[in-house]
């Protein structure tokens, strides 16, 4: 079974800032670790994203840290595979937005974002779906909730939305 957990990034990590909003997130998953009995902690997130100085470790590193029978993993592409995949990062579409004299507004950017939805979710699935006898709890942003969803469901995984957006 897989639990999806939909949140807002800046509670994913501790770091300069945003520990409170790790904090309050940490609660959460905890709790639903203990409620439906999880086994594995996955994420929308990869070694790459350490680059960011704001980032020191993720909420869920940090719970298997202190719960050494829970497996975590990370589910998102490196960098080096979204260039293979042709599937640009934030920065790039906000540069490629201007370069064609259109204005990066967020909801420009996010629209761009969503036309690689598909190739990323499939990617996340290709990882957890050796993970499918077990109860595992994903995290992913609010925004992935709905596509993802139905792609575990296509996929005939069984799935259960526990956050569509964790806001504390």
């Amino acid at each position: 079974m897989i639990y999806l957990f939909g949140i807002w990034h800046n509670y994913q990590c501790y770091g300069e800032g945003n520990d409170d909003k790790a904090d309050l997130l940490k609660g959460a998953v905890e709790k639903a670790i203990d409620d439906y009995d999880i086994e594995v902690i996955a994420e929308e997130f990869n070694e790459d994203s350490f680059n960011n100085p704001d980032n020191s470790t993720t909420v869920l590193q940090s719970v298997e840290q202190e719960n050494k029978n829970l497996k975590h993993i990370f589910c998102e592409m490196s960098a080096s595979e979204r260039s293979e995949n042709k599937i640009p990062n934030r920065n790039q579409i906000t540069h490629d937005l201007f370069m064609n004299d259109e204005e990066a507004t967020e909801e420009a950017i996010k629209e761009e974002e969503r036309k690689y939805y598909p190739q990323r979710e499939a990617y996340w699935f290709s990882i957890l779906s050796d993970y499918t006898d077990y109860n595992v709890l994903f995290l992913c942003g609010a925004d992935h909730i709905p596509s993802f969803e139905t792609l575990l469901d296509e996929e005939s995984v069984d799935n259960e939305v526990l956050e569509v957006e964790f806001d504390s």
